[in-house]
């Protein structure tokens, strides 16, 4: 296969181990769910953080260990425990963006059209 189809193998080949993988873990469930379950969390928070801040490596790989680490232990612990433990990850994600998004802003500010942005009087 040639184009876009050259990879669609190794993509059906990888689909079919997770469908195994996750068909397999519901049907012995238990801790295996559980670990299952923690592990795609804290791979769909690797790939948010990486969509988000590319250039941020160690921030997605930290995220991602603190999200699947408290979805984990979050099954085991009281609701009222367990709630605050999962936006642990979700509130320092937000905290790295915003620290993120001052930089950006500081870098439009410092550039061209920052400086004709406060040129003008609006900056």
């Amino acid at each position: 296969m040639t184009g876009i189809w050259s990879d669609l193998a190794s993509r059906f080949g990888s689909g079919a181990i997770l469908a195994f993988l996750g068909i397999f873990s519901v049907w012995v469930g238990g801790h295996l769910f559980h670990v299952v379950v923690a592990l795609v969390c804290g791979l769909m928070v690797w790939e948010l953080v990486n969509m988000l801040a590319p250039r941020n490596r160690p921030l997605s790989l930290s995220l991602a260990g603190l999200a699947g680490g408290a979805t984990l232990v979050a099954i085991y612990l009281p609701p009222g425990f367990a709630l605050p433990l999962l936006l642990v990850p979700a509130i320092l994600g937000f905290g790295a963006t915003w620290q993120w998004a001052g930089h950006l802003y500081d870098l439009q500010r410092s550039g061209p059209a920052g400086r004709i942005w406060h040129d003008v009087g609006a900056g």
